[in-house]
């Protein structure tokens, strides 16, 4: 968007991706979950602040449930912050949109993650991604989207909230909850890594 200038990303964010690289070595997706806990295994040599995860695990590994326990056990040594997502969200564009149904990880994997943030975003009638709801409410319960509740965990302060969210946005010093993405300049502007490249350990951690 135009209305932001490229920039120089931060220097402590790296993009894993599942890139056709990727899929080409690892195979078809969805992968097994052991890869996923075979990369926390890698990268937990390093220690990283925060693995902030931008895949779904709505479902049970088609491999079973012994599957999904490998990456629940890694979970637990690498914070680590899952998606859900709000189904047919309602409200306003001025408003905070809500659901009345909730997608999230399996309990298994759920209860290991450190967090949880939602993936939900608004598109514009000229199907342009600009914005994206710092909060969605589901029931009684405020839930941050995933990159408010890796900032909340990197920062230490709470963002799940029961009651409306306007002290948080008072906190990071914004008006409103639907925020204009400030786009840092175009795809690829972050550094990123080959998924396998790390599975495979081709890159120094």
């Amino acid at each position: 968007d135009k209305l932001f200038l490229e920039r120089r990303p931060p220097a402590d964010i790296i993009i894993i991706a599942i890139d056709d690289k990727s899929l080409t070595e690892v195979g078809q997706w969805p992968w097994p979950r052991h890869v996923h806990g075979q990369l926390l295994e890698i990268l937990k040599e390093v220690q990283p602040r925060l693995a902030s995860w931008d895949i779904n695990f709505f479902e049970s590994s088609w491999l079973g449930t012994d599957d999904d326990k490998v990456f629940a056990q890694a979970l637990k040594n690498t914070p680590s912050i899952l998606t859900m997502q709000g189904v047919s969200l309602e409200g306003r564009p001025n408003q905070i949109f809500e659901t009345d149904f909730l997608l999230q990880p399996i309990d298994v994997l759920k209860n290991e993650a450190i967090a949880l943030g939602h993936i939900n975003t608004l598109v514009d009638d000229d199907g342009v991604l600009r914005k994206i709801p710092l909060y969605i409410k589901y029931q009684d319960i405020y839930l941050p989207s995933l990159s408010l509740a890796a900032y909340g965990y990197l920062n230490n302060f709470e963002v799940i909230q029961q009651a409306n969210p306007q002290s948080v946005l008072n906190q990071l010093g914004l008006k409103e909850n639907n925020l204009r993405i400030n786009f840092v300049g175009s795809p690829g502007k972050f550094p990123f890594v080959s998924y396998s490249d790390v599975l495979n350990k081709k890159i120094n951690p």
